[in-house]
């Protein structure tokens, strides 16, 4: 019981949601919302035939948003350095992802006077390379809209991440 209820306060906190339904709707993959008592959550990126990814930090925020699980990063970053707040939406075209960034705030957690909007770039294009760097696996769908775009057995190019801040 005590489980379910921090579950369930993570996801107030995060405004997340859980995403068990793909469990029972993804044949091939799927992504769901882990739980860990020292960070919060993590994520969980579930291969049918292959290794399970479990990501933290940025890049579980970022999986999370990919999947349409959540709508807003509250995240540390930069070493720890700064925090990120700010509402998240996601659009594709063909294997280019556009992060849309909106009401955007910047905590220092130190003396620390640095381009905060360079460095959560910067770490999200690291994060996104890290989570679209296993072809065999597609958590995101990215293959499913490029064959839809372009019809079967075509190459599929490396996914792009565009951040725009809003």
């Amino acid at each position: 019981a005590s489980l379910y209820e921090d579950m369930k306060a993570v996801e107030r906190e995060y405004d997340l949601h859980c995403g068990l339904q793909q469990l029972f709707t993804q044949a091939d993959g799927c992504a769901a919302s882990a739980y860990r008592a020292d960070s919060g959550y993590d994520f969980a990126l579930l291969a049918a035939d292959g290794a399970s990814v479990y990501v933290s930090g940025l890049q579980a925020q970022l999986a999370a948003a990919l999947c349409g699980q959540t709508g807003r990063f509250f995240t540390a970053f930069a070493g720890g350095q700064a925090v990120c707040d700010t509402r998240v939406n996601v659009t594709a075209e063909d294997t280019t992802v556009q992060l849309h960034l909106r009401d955007t705030d910047f905590q220092p957690l130190g003396a620390y006077n640095e381009d905060w909007q360079a460095l959560l770039c910067t770490e999200l294009q690291q994060a996104f390379s890290a989570l679209t760097a296993d072809d065999a696996a597609d958590f995101f769908h990215l293959q499913f809209w490029h064959v839809n775009l372009w019809g079967p057995g075509s190459a599929l190019p490396v996914p792009r991440l565009e951040i725009l801040f809003e």
